[in-house]
């Protein structure tokens, strides 16, 4: 024990004796530690967590394969009715249920207050297995009561955390509901945010409307083999029943677990993390050779302790110590800055995921921490510690003596470690490359009109109080009443807003549309609209006529459809006057009118199919508002919740967003990803950089009399530096030479994890080559010119 603590304060004293080296060290080393637990965090939430559900390894989730389209969009949820269906005839699911989003106004204040509610099946909480904190989850019966179950948060910050409650009412939709329990901090089932849960009775003529996730539990001695095998004869069977709605959809029964996160966010994540190994490869290179030549400069000290009887094993273990001592060193620091980035990174992400993905500094991270700190320790001190161990006495203890093959050994190694930083960070840079850009593809999609000064605002009608005609004149007038705000220059509505997340395709047909037996009709984004849409957001009408008001209930049921479906269904022919069935009824296209971006993560070139149903036509129970402006949006807000609140007091409404900044949300995920690929590719880069011009600056001392001996023969100062640059930019050649088997990887690798949403593009690979190419060129010249400054006989006359 004795040993351990003088070989602690020994390491304590050489590291703070060499302060530059070890400060270089511990930053360089704590930054690439740091980097990692962020990434681990994120990668341990979504990856590693357990689910906070019993038993979640037995957890089904059953969703809808939608065989026309590519991912992520074939996967589909099911109906109401389809859930029914699959209840009745399965016998190897025992449980099997869903949920679904939705809103619902807190009527028990002076003004409404929209909550972020989850619709749930009255047994769900059965499969899911929910404890409440207090009172009961809701249970088969609850179906059609005017009953709900709080979420933790809701109940501690609004309702003071007063477990008394149970039992009492809250007003919702300016209705009394029984309050059934609260439920634990970390319950969620899918959707973040959340503030209640809602029983939902389900309608079996609720068809086509797919918005239920469909949760299940197998039954007792059922494989998941021998339930899929079953799941396919009903998806059969229902094909054949209900051809318009369930033609070109297939079930498909998976471990919830295995969905989410799907495979190409687990290829995403793993990509993700590799990254930042290889960061910290590139820093454990970088001090392995900082040790090394420090360790050069310490041959004397090594060999008079071999001489006064200290065996290598006891060099060895000093050598260990001081690079164990370093590393712990840089783990402590990279655990401070970890925890800021991890804070930094729940901040973003929260409100995109469920509470059980978001990253948090927890017991996991921790260990991986200690591990990668433990891990880089070893790593970069192995070599420094065998090659200080490997003393010559003779040589050494020499005056003068600098052991020439022991130097050319760690000459040799010194310069490989540097090619392998270099071939690490071609690949990390080209990944972050080809990453960052296949992210802006998918955020800076030509979205077919200008997004600017669009401001966005979501009104949801309460159910079961308005018919078609009653929501259509409500929306009609809300429209009225916002275009009289100031600063107001057009309204306009449709069931989903342009630039959003992920929108379901519909099915159609037309008669002129022939399709192979067997194969699923095609599909297109199908968007309910008010008459105003395209003339406020400013896409043109290419043919035929726009919409308008004349387009009612009554009168025949019309459609518009994009250029991208008239060009790749009609194929030339004429398709204003064809009949088109989508949404269960026949529509004559009155229409064509150009592209426009609905869905941000739908992959498609030359546009996305999309057919424009008027809303006088198409009854809607929610629909979101987008208001040109001016520029000046103050008080707008309140205008647009005070003209609601005069219209129907309860009407759900939601927050106010530029149409920017609503599709900004959806890759909050994507930006931090990219900040995190982009800053790290940047740190890669100047640890290369660092270790080139290390290498070559410790290869000057060493040659100096080399150099002194070459000028005093006639070399001139532009000879001297273009040898010391030269051996700079060998190494940086080979380096990215073996780089390039990586970056193929890389490169095939992105593309699979961005599969239906952008390509990877190669294009910027020339450039990281060449940035590399020109950092290593300025690593390399400072060296060179301290070179080719020397002094002749100076450098002479010291040896």
């Amino acid at each position: 024990m004795s040993t351990l603590v003088q070989d602690v304060r020994f390491a304590v004293r050489t590291l703070r004796k060499g302060w530059m080296i070890t400060a270089l060290a511990v930053a360089s080393l704590a930054l690439a530690i740091a980097g990692n637990s962020i990434v681990f965090s994120l990668t341990n939430g979504l990856l590693f967590r357990p689910l906070p559900f019993a038993e979640p390894g037995s957890l089904m989730l059953l969703w809808l394969n939608q065989e026309s389209q590519a991912p992520p969009a074939n996967f589909t949820l099911l109906s109401e009715a389809e859930l029914l269906d699959y209840r009745e005839r399965t016998r190897s699911l025992a449980l099997l249920d869903g949920r679904r989003n939705g809103r619902i106004n807190w009527t028990q204040g002076e003004s409404p207050q929209p909550l972020a509610a989850e619709l749930v099946t009255d047994g769900l909480f059965q499969v899911l297995g929910g404890n409440p904190l207090h009172g009961r989850a809701i249970q088969p019966g609850d179906a059609g009561e005017k009953v709900v179950l709080l979420h933790y948060r809701f109940w501690q910050e609004r309702l003071g955390a007063d477990p008394s409650v149970v039992g009492d009412t809250l007003d919702l939709n300016s209705e009394p509901y029984t309050i059934l329990g609260v439920m634990p901090p970390d319950f969620e089932i899918f959707t973040p945010g959340v503030k209640l849960w809602l029983p939902l009775k389900l309608d079996p003529e609720a068809r086509r409307s797919r918005n239920l996730m469909v949760l299940g539990r197998l039954a007792p001695d059922v494989t998941l083999e021998q339930a899929r095998a079953e799941i396919d004869i009903i998806s059969a069977d229902l094909k054949e029943a209900y051809p318009d709605s369930n033609r070109g959809h297939s079930a498909v029964l998976e471990p919830y677990q295995d969905r989410f996160p799907d495979a190409q966010n687990r290829l995403l994540m793993g990509m993700l993390q590799a990254a930042l190994l290889f960061v910290l490869l590139i820093a454990c290179a970088n001090v392995a050779n900082l040790l090394l030549a420090r360790g050069s400069e310490r041959q004397r000290e090594f060999a008079v302790r071999r001489a006064l009887g200290a065996g290598r094993l006891r060099i060895l273990r000093q050598l260990f110590s001081e690079s164990l001592f370093l590393s712990l060193a840089s783990g402590a620091v990279g655990l401070a800055v970890a925890y800021v980035g991890i804070h930094f990174m729940h901040a973003a992400m929260a409100p995109m995921m469920p509470s059980f993905m978001a990253p948090v500094l927890d017991a996991n991270v921790l260990l991986y921490t200690v591990g990668v700190t433990l891990a880089a320790g070893l790593f970069f001190g192995t070599a420094p510690a065998l090659q200080g161990s490997k003393v010559s006495l003779s040589e050494t203890l020499r005056e003068g003596g600098h052991g020439a093959s022991a130097g050319s050994r760690r000459r040799l190694l010194s310069k490989g470690l540097v090619v392998a930083e270099i071939t690490l960070s071609a690949v990390l840079l080209a990944g972050a490359v080809m990453l960052v850009q296949g992210f802006n593809a998918i955020q800076n999609r030509d979205s077919g009109f200008d997004t600017s000064q669009l401001l966005t605002v979501r009104v949801t009608l309460p159910p079961d109080r308005y018919e078609q005609e009653g929501a259509t004149r409500f929306f009609q007038e809300a429209a009225q009443g916002f275009s009289r705000l100031p600063g107001v220059q057009g309204v306009t509505a449709s069931s989903t807003l342009p630039r959003s997340f992920f929108v379901p395709g519909v099915p159609f047909t037309t008669p002129e549309l022939s399709l192979p037996e067997g194969e699923p009709p095609p599909s297109a984004i199908t968007v309910t609209v008010l008459p105003s849409y395209f003339e406020t957001l400013g896409v043109p009408l290419l043919s035929g006529r726009a919409l308008q008001e004349t387009d009612r209930a009554e009168s025949q049921p019309v459609a518009l459809v994009s250029r991208a479906l008239a060009e790749r269904w009609f194929q030339g022919r004429q398709a204003i006057g064809t009949q088109i069935k989508v949404a269960g009824g026949e529509r004559q296209i009155v229409g064509v009118v150009d592209n426009v971006l609905h869905s941000i993560m739908q992959s498609g070139t030359g546009g996305q199919p999309a057919i424009y149903l008027p809303a006088a036509q198409q009854a809607r129970r929610s629909m979101a508002f987008m208001l040109r402006t001016e520029g000046r949006t103050a008080g707008l807000g309140q205008g647009v919740r005070s003209h609601v609140e005069s219209l129907d007091r309860d009407a759900s409404i939601g927050s106010m967003l530029s149409l920017d900044a609503f599709a900004a949300q959806f890759l909050t995920i994507a930006n931090v990803i990219s900040l995190i690929m982009g800053g790290f590719g940047i740190v890669a880069l100047a640890l290369a950089a660092v270790g080139i011009y290390g290498v070559l600056a410790y290869s000057v001392v060493q040659r100096r009399h080399e150099i002194g001996v070459r000028m005093a023969l006639g070399a001139g100062k532009g000879r001297i530096l273009g040898l010391i640059t030269r051996q700079g930019l060998t190494l940086t050649v080979i380096g990215l030479v073996l780089a390039a088997p990586g970056v193929v990887l890389v490169y095939y690798g992105i593309s699979s994890a961005l599969a239906g949403m952008a390509k990877a593009d190669a294009g910027g690979l020339v450039g990281v080559a060449l940035v590399l190419a020109a950092v290593a060129a300025a690593a390399c010249y400072l060296p060179a010119r301290r070179a080719a400054g020397f002094d002749p006989i100076h450098s002479l006359r010291s040896e």
